[in-house]
């Protein structure tokens, strides 16, 4: 989806967005940067799906870190020698 929003700003030829779209105040200036209303829109949908995916992935990341603690045995670590 990065790629995407990348590639369409190339395409119409505007200037590449100088800071990473990984970060949510960073991807502002993309809701307004099209004239066009189809490709603008395209771009909020890549957008919306970046925001959902992030919303995921602190999700998935925190269960896991409650799983491995809550359900994995936790064992002195072997001496190796």
């Amino acid at each position: 989806m990065f790629a995407h929003i990348k590639n369409t700003l190339n395409q119409y030829n505007l200037p590449a967005h100088p800071e990473n779209l990984r970060y949510e105040k960073q991807r502002e200036p993309m809701q307004s940067a099209f004239p066009d209303p189809s490709v603008q829109r395209s771009i909020d949908l890549d957008l919306a799906r970046i925001e959902f995916y992030d919303g995921q992935a602190v999700f998935a990341s925190s269960s896991m870190r409650f799983i491995w603690r809550k359900l994995v045995p936790q064992q002195p670590p072997k001496i190796l020698k």
